[in-house]
């Protein structure tokens, strides 16, 4: 499938470029990495169900995991829009 992607280069032209795309290896590729986020997913929210580490651990890591499951189902969302 070709797959056209337009850009402008500041004060020069704008351009367009075909590129060819194997949507079948996309397909897997995008199934692969929803797969891993899925996992992540997982990870995360475990950690912050864990009562322990909510109390042990410093606020910072705590915000930090926090802020990297909200990314997390960014990307997942992003993905499954897109499919």
């Amino acid at each position: 499938m070709l797959k056209e992607i337009s850009f402008v280069i500041p004060n020069m032209c704008k351009t367009t470029l075909l590129i060819n795309v194997d949507t079948e290896k996309e397909k897997v590729r995008i199934d692969k990495e929803l797969k891993k986020l899925l996992i992540e997913q997982e990870k995360y929210n475990k950690k912050l169900s864990n009562p322990q580490f909510i109390d042990k651990a410093p606020k910072e890591e705590v915000c930090k995991v926090m802020q990297k499951l909200k990314d997390i189902k960014s990307k997942i969302i992003a993905i499954e829009e897109n499919k």
